[in-house]
């Protein structure tokens, strides 16, 4: 082969093995950029989904505490009916505000749903369980979210928020001047050991006022563990066929209120 023919078949070798290289470049480029473009919009996808939820639950979280306060507090404000329809009212302006914001389409539901032998019936959103010596406030709600703009379609979330408190024990002293009452307290079925966290209000028949409901001063509140209470108060409550007469109320951080009797 002549030394001319030589240099042009390493010219045209030298080409090809450049244009190769720039070929196997290039995939990778794709590759890597199109994995990474993947894994962006994954984690975009996942962001959004939990931020609608989360505003679904502090929004149904508002609901129930409003409920529950003016419920427990407003002597003439007793008709949970029209917190429904205040609730469906304002759950429909979140909709189209939450999906604006994302580019949603944001269906809700109202399923029956149980927590602890407590139902919620289909379309009610919560539910009041007061007055015994278990109390619970609750309510759940479930979304379909579709975000076209990202491919997402027919995701579901749900929304539970709960307040439940139960009477363990009871007992007094006449010595001490002194009631106390063990209290178990889970918030979204989570126990409650921070007392910043709760708000306890105790209420006894006073003997000296006709029996009249009066506040209680309460002297200590003790953590026992996995949620349960030991709250010390004054005066003493005695028993009265058999039962020490108290009226509790107990709200959390989030404003919710539950209502127990120890009859």
């Amino acid at each position: 082969m002549k030394r001319g023919q030589v240099s042009i078949f390493i010219i045209v070798f030298l080409m090809i093995f450049l244009i190769a290289i720039s070929s196997i470049v290039y995939f990778f480029f794709v590759v890597v950029h199109s994995n990474s473009s993947i894994g962006m919009k994954t984690v975009e996808i996942a962001e959004d989904i939990e931020a609608i939820r989360t505003d679904l639950k502090r929004i149904l979280t508002l609901i129930i505490a409003n409920a529950s306060r003016t419920y427990a507090f407003s002597p003439n404000e007793h008709n949970l009916t029209k917190f429904r329809a205040w609730a469906l009212e304002n759950l429909y302006k979140w909709v189209e505000n939450i999906g604006a914001r994302y580019s949603a389409i944001i269906k809700l539901s109202y399923p029956e749903y149980s927590y602890a032998g407590y139902e919620i019936p289909q379309n009610y959103i919560f539910k009041l369980y007061w007055y015994r010596e278990t109390a619970v406030s609750l309510g759940y709600i479930e979304a379909n979210i579709s975000i076209p703009s990202l491919g997402v379609y027919n995701v579901s979330a749900n929304a539970f928020v709960s307040l439940y408190v139960s009477i363990l024990d009871i007992g007094s002293s006449s010595s001490a001047n002194e009631t106390w009452v063990l209290l178990k307290v889970l918030a979204d079925n989570v126990p409650v050991s921070d007392i910043l966290s709760i708000n306890v209000t105790i209420l006894y028949p006073d003997s000296t006022n006709y029996g009249y409901w009066t506040y209680a001063t309460i002297v200590s509140e003790k953590y026992l563990g996995y949620g349960v209470w030991n709250i010390t108060f004054r005066p003493y409550v005695p028993t009265i066929w058999g039962i020490i007469p108290l009226r509790i109320y107990v709200t959390d951080y989030r404003g919710i209120v539950v209502s127990l009797l120890t009859y």
